[in-house]
């Protein structure tokens, strides 16, 4: 089961980009901005958990590159 992660620095266009870091993302942040999301069988589970973790961040997005099924343009 991949193992998904959310990074805490935002980027240019206000979203907040959920990794799968089992996949090894060329675009994953750096250790220190990582939060743990845990193992999900899928990127919807785990952009469920991100939303739980911080509901005030209004701009959770998947990764274009390793969670495309859930990334939103």
């Amino acid at each position: 089961m991949p193992h998904f992660i959310l990074d805490n620095g935002r980027l240019p266009n206000g979203d907040y980009d959920v990794h799968n870091r089992t996949a090894g993302c060329a675009f994953m942040p750096h250790s220190a901005n990582q939060i743990s999301l845990d193992l999900h069988s899928s990127c919807e589970s785990a952009m469920a958990k991100a939303r739980q973790l911080r509901p005030s961040w209004h701009r959770i997005n998947g990764c274009q590159w390793c969670c495309l099924a859930c990334h939103a343009p």
